[in-house]
């Protein structure tokens, strides 16, 4: 399953991320999660919680079919790529989309057990032709970081912002070290999101 924690329920993550090392923020989109690989030669599209069949009106095959996914993953068969798919009937299309598309936020190594690093699954999606979850800010130099206010209420800020082309709220924001740590809070991964406080308002 992908989720992501919420920072203000786990306020740990600040110390977290603080001593993480270089980390990226991506703009969290606003639809559905999917997920695609290939498990003993066979295909499989999935929802977050259920493998799907294929039909012409599936948007998650849909999807599968605009990317090519089951030829692209043929190459890389150890490899499970995640994702979301906004776009019309979707969580109301907050992003504004004419047609459904699909937003590249993690790419998993089977073999490994492990994410990719933010320059890997970037490189894999330039390589086949696939969006990466919109890049929000990179924050890798060592000044910077050593400057950076970790505290929530900055976090909270950062959050807020609109969907690129649209008057709409954005959900909010992923952060995630550029190279996968682990995190003792998670036990896994280290990530997590910081909703929009805007977005959360207009919910309502």
């Amino acid at each position: 399953k992908t989720d992501e924690i919420r920072l203000q329920s786990m306020p740990d993550l600040i110390q977290e991320i603080k001593n993480a090392g270089p980390f990226y923020i991506t703009t969290k989109m606003d639809g559905t999660s999917a997920t695609y690989c290939y498990e003993e030669n066979e295909f499989c599209v999935c929802s977050r919680n259920f493998k799907k069949k294929e039909d012409e009106s599936n948007i998650y095959w849909k999807i599968a079919r605009k990317y090519n996914l089951s030829e692209v993953l043929k190459e890389y068969k150890n490899l499970a790529i995640s994702g979301e798919i906004v776009g019309p009937s979707i969580q109301k299309n907050p992003v504004s989309l004419s047609e459904i598309d699909f937003f590249v936020f993690t790419v998993y190594d089977i073999s490994r057990s492990k994410r990719l690093g933010y320059y890997e699954t970037l490189s894999f999606c330039q390589t086949n032709n696939l969006r990466m979850v919109p890049l929000d800010s990179l924050w890798e130099d060592k000044d910077s970081l050593e400057n950076f206010d970790f505290s929530l209420n900055v976090w909270l800020e950062r959050a807020k912002g609109r969907y690129l082309n649209s008057n709409n709220p954005r959900e909010g924001i992923v952060i995630r070290p550029i190279n996968p740590i682990y995190s003792p809070s998670l036990q896994g991964p280290l990530s997590f999101k910081v909703i929009n406080n805007v977005y959360l308002l207009k919910e309502k």
